[in-house]
């Protein structure tokens, strides 16, 4: 007997749990449909519409705003922005002008976070800027249309749209927020803002389908990382106002051939490390200003080119360091091939390994008394020999560290109260070895 009502309760039990699982079929846990891969569409079904004059030319919807979407007062407190997919079944969002009587003045921050069911969104023409995080992890999301007024570009506001392919920045745009395009791996710029001041750290990061970095003059501030891992980039124009670029700005972009710098740039900080396919640096500035330049060795442009273009004149030949120079930036010609020899001026005291494997650099000529010279100052290049244009006796105390520092370099020191120069146009030794 006890068998049998196990044997009947068990039988129970299966119903029972057929009966669960059937009703959780039809269940889903996704926030809306149609969740499961929006671009699987049919061939004749429109992704993204194309509107003119309010009808899309490729399926002939008309433009109506999306019903269902949730709106909150601005931070501010001037008009509203829409803060979330609320009802709305829509997968291409169109935002509109007004709601409940009142202004829409943008996309509120995390309005729309990791929606993978949004395929385009159509701003309004009364919107003016799209909060942190708005569009992040939309990673269905084609296209969107921004109108003019839009002037900011919160932090990460689209990162992570790996298919985004299809949105031109307005030309009223002003800043771009950090990482606001990151890993965006289909976008490109066709033109850039005529506004535009700054970029925020990482705001392009690995948008490897980016071709064009050439901002326009206006842009003061390119944060750190900024176009890190951009590997379509072929040529870079660095923007006249910058002063300062930072760590990784140009990071890893391996096929940048010709690099443009400005001559108000005084700070580079690891900016081009991983630029290995770089064969043109041009500097817009004076030799007194790209010497006052310090960078890591193998960061150095000129150390991955070998050549350094003041304008579009290649430095080349015998080279005078400017009067008023005191010290050369770490490292600002290492590498270089075209140099053959240098003249320190008077009051010169250091050239901080400058010159490290500048390979055809044969000689080097001190005007002035000698501050600090090491004993690896010239590792790397040819040289056998540095002169001084003034005798021993003139040279007092300095002559004493000169005799050390030829005898721990293995380099001659010269004594000429003035030089002469041979067919090669290499300074010719008269006068007292050390």
């Amino acid at each position: 007997m006890k068998k049998i009502y196990g044997i009947i309760l068990l039988c129970a039990l299966l119903v029972c749990a057929a009966l669960l699982s059937s009703c959780r079929t039809g269940m889903s846990d996704e926030p809306r449909p149609p969740f499961e891969n929006p671009l699987a569409h049919t061939d004749d079904a429109c992704v993204a519409h194309d509107f003119k004059k309010d009808v899309c030319q490729i399926c002939g919807a008309t433009k109506t705003p999306s019903e269902g979407l949730e709106f909150k007062p601005s931070d501010n407190g001037v008009g509203v922005m829409v803060s979330g997919i609320g009802q709305c079944k829509d997968t291409q969002l169109i935002i509109p002008d007004t709601y409940d009587g009142q202004k829409v003045v943008g996309v509120y921050r995390n309005a729309f976070g990791n929606d993978r069911s949004i395929t385009a969104v159509f701003l309004p023409q009364t919107a003016t800027s799209i909060g942190d995080y708005a569009f992040q992890g939309c990673t269905h999301l084609v296209k969107v249309s921004c109108p003019s007024g839009i002037e900011s570009l919160g932090r990460a506001a689209f990162s992570g749209c790996f298919r985004l392919s299809d949105m031109m920045l307005p030309s009223s745009l002003t800043v771009i927020g950090d990482g606001a395009f990151q890993n965006c791996t289909a976008f490109d710029v066709t033109f850039w803002p005529d506004n535009l001041t700054a970029l925020g750290g990482s705001a392009f990061e690995k948008c490897q389908s980016l071709t064009n970095a050439n901002l326009p003059n206006t842009v003061t501030s390119i944060g750190y990382n900024a176009f890190y891992g951009c590997q379509g980039l072929t040529s870079v124009v660095v923007p006249n106002k910058i002063t300062m670029l930072d760590s990784g700005v140009f990071g890893y972009c391996s096929n940048i051939k010709k690099l443009t710098l400005p001559a108000s740039l005084i700070e580079v900080n690891g900016s081009f490390s991983g630029c290995d396919g770089l064969e043109e640096v041009h500097f817009m500035g004076t030799l007194e200003q790209w010497c006052r330049l310090s960078f890591g060795k193998e960061d150095n442009p000129v150390y991955k080119t070998h050549h350094l273009y003041l304008g579009n004149e290649l430095l080349q030949g015998e080279i005078r360091i400017p009067e008023g120079v005191k010290q050369l930036g770490r490292y600002c010609l290492a590498g270089n091939m075209d140099i053959i020899g240098v003249i320190l001026p008077v009051g010169f005291e250091s050239t901080s390994s400058a010159f490290t494997d500048c390979e055809n650099l044969a000689y080097v000529v001190y005007e002035g008394a000698i501050r600090l010279i090491g004993v690896t100052e010239y590792e790397g290049t040819a040289v056998t020999a540095v002169y001084m244009n003034r005798t021993e006796e003139e040279a007092g105390n300095d002559a004493a560290y000169i005799k050390g520092f030829t005898k721990n370099s293995g380099i001659q020191a010269y004594w000429l109260p003035g030089w002469e120069y041979d067919e090669n146009h290499v300074p010719h030794p008269v006068g007292q070895e050390s």
